[in-house]
């Protein structure tokens, strides 16, 4: 199922800065995200060891669907983390956000 809310902030959501890249980012940074969860931040880094070696550009997660690969990571959840991660599609200076100017 989906959340129609929004839900509240989680407890070290504070802490971030800006949005975090799964891609990149440690588990104890993704624990900030909301609902996450220390199990599943370390699930989301240990996937994307795992998976590096088999991607050409190094690249794991280029949207929140590729999230849901993980064990535990389903619609509502990934619902909920999207506000708080960014991915290499959506950062300044990439590939695609160049071929595809926001106006």
């Amino acid at each position: 199922s989906f959340i129609d809310d929004p839900p509240e902030a989680g407890i070290r959501a504070s802490e971030l800065v800006s949005k975090l890249d799964p891609n990149t980012a440690e588990a104890n940074a993704l624990l900030a995200i909301p609902g996450l969860g220390e199990r599943r931040s370390r699930d989301i880094v240990a996937y994307r060891e795992k998976m590096k070696p088999n991607s050409a550009d190094g690249i794991v997660f280029y949207e929140i669907d590729d999230l849901m690969q993980i064990r535990g990571i389903g619609p509502a959840l990934s619902k909920q983390m999207e506000p708080y991660l960014e991915f290499p599609a959506t950062q300044p200076g990439t590939k695609s956000a160049a071929t595809n100017p926001v106006d």
